[in-house]
């Protein structure tokens, strides 16, 4: 195991799906809030929204590679709800749940924008209509 280090901007979830990126790479122990300045800890997930550090990875990025590589069924939980992800050759379909009953069933999504939209239902925003200018993986 190594050190991942994740970039992303205040808010855009890296704390909130922090669990599921160190369950993808393998890691247990966690540092978010990282400033940039001093020595990474070893085999530790380690998030920032500081720009421009070399070799951290692109939170957008690290997300649309887990969620691209799902297993056919799938459950992400965040404070208010969870939602169920299921995978078949077309795409992605999430199914959100709140307080124990279903509350939004979404449409298949493509794998190319699986990441954006995992994101956003975990975190109570409702894809495809309110991510219009965000719903594609960043290089």
């Amino acid at each position: 195991m190594s050190t991942i280090l994740v970039y992303g901007p205040q808010g855009c979830g890296k704390t909130r799906n922090a669990q599921v990126i160190a369950k993808a790479f393998g890691l247990t122990a966690i540092l978010d809030g990282w400033h940039g300045k001093g020595e990474l800890p070893p085999d530790t997930l380690v998030l920032t929204n500081v720009q421009g550090i070399e070799g951290a990875q692109d939170y957008y990025k690290v997300m649309y590679d887990i969620y691209a590589n799902f297993s056919p069924a799938s459950v992400l939980v965040n404070k208010t709800g969870w939602a169920m992800i299921e995978r078949d050759d077309g795409g992605l379909k999430f199914v959100r749940f709140q307080d124990g009953a279903i509350d939004s069933i979404y449409p298949f999504a493509p794998k190319e924008h699986a990441a954006v939209y995992a994101v956003a239902i975990v975190n109570g925003y409702a894809p495809p209509h309110c991510l219009q200018n965000y719903d594609k993986p960043t290089q």
